[in-house]
C-alpha cells in the first residue's frame, strides 16, 4: 500500500511538473491551453513562465518527498502548489 501511495504522489508530480515545463518553454501556447488570460504584454508573459518554475519547483520537491518517504518535501510542495492555486484563483476574481 505504502509503494502504491508513493507511486500516486510522483506520478501526479509528474504531470503537475509537466504543466510548469510547458509553462516555461511554450507560455503563450499554455497559457491559452489552460485559459490564463495574463500575455498580453512582455511583462506579464514573465509571470506565466514564473508560475511554470513554481509548479516544476513544487512538483520537484513532490517527487523527492515520495523517493526518500520524507514527509516535510509534501508539506512544502503542498504549501508551494497550494499558494500558487490559491493566488491563479484570486488574480482570476479580480
Amino acid at each position: 500500500m505504502d509503494q502504491a501511495i508513493r507511486a500516486l504522489a510522483a506520478a501526479a508530480a509528474i504531470a503537475v511538473a509537466g504543466n510548469g515545463i510547458g509553462l516555461i518553454t511554450d507560455g503563450d501556447a499554455m497559457a491559452r491551453l489552460m485559459g490564463l488570460p495574463l500575455v498580453e504584454e512582455t511583462g506579464l508573459a514573465n509571470q506565466i513562465a514564473n508560475l511554470g518554475f513554481f509548479l516544476f519547483i513544487g512538483s520537484a520537491m513532490a517527487v523527492t518527498g515520495a523517493w526518500t518517504r520524507s514527509p516535510v518535501f509534501f508539506y512544502c510542495a503542498a504549501a508551494l502548489i497550494g499558494c500558487v492555486l490559491d493566488f491563479r484563483l484570486f488574480a482570476s476574481l479580480a
